[in-house]
């Protein structure tokens, strides 16, 4: 793992918390590499069977990006919910590694066909636009 600081590291990105590390090794996944920049945090993580996918983190906004342009984020309201924003973003990766996650083409009447990404959980994601997130439980 390659850590590079390069510019201002905010108190936010900081004190981003490292639990979900832990539930990345139990997945099987990797951290590739951290850097931080501009006060995000980004990490690179390793999915088996899959690209690599980049967790963004600035204190406040949690976002995971896949490849393809799609993402998905969790905002942060208040300081104390910190680890668990980041521990509820932790099974959309979950969502994306397994196997029923796969990436459509969606025809449209007089518009462009759009690719999206159905992912496990019961999201959609599309790379501009509109996304909606997994049904409520």
């Amino acid at each position: 793992m390659r850590t590079s600081t390069n510019g201002f590291l905010g108190d936010r990105a900081r004190a981003a918390p490292r639990s979900h590390v832990s539930h990345l090794e139990a997945s099987g996944y990797r951290l590739l590499e951290s850097v931080t920049r501009d006060a995000w945090c980004t990490e690179c993580i390793e999915v088996p069977g899959r690209r690599d996918v980049q967790l963004s983190l600035n204190g406040e906004v949690f976002a995971l990006s896949f490849p393809g342009g799609y993402s998905w984020a969790e905002y942060l309201y208040e300081n104390k919910d910190r680890a668990e924003v980041l521990m509820d973003l932790l099974p959309f990766l979950d969502a994306y590694a397994s196997p029923d996650t796969c990436e459509v083409t969606v025809s449209r009447r007089l518009l462009p066909d759009r690719r999206e990404l159905h992912v496990s959980n019961g999201a959609v994601l599309r790379a501009r636009g509109w996304s909606s997130g997994p049904p409520s439980s």
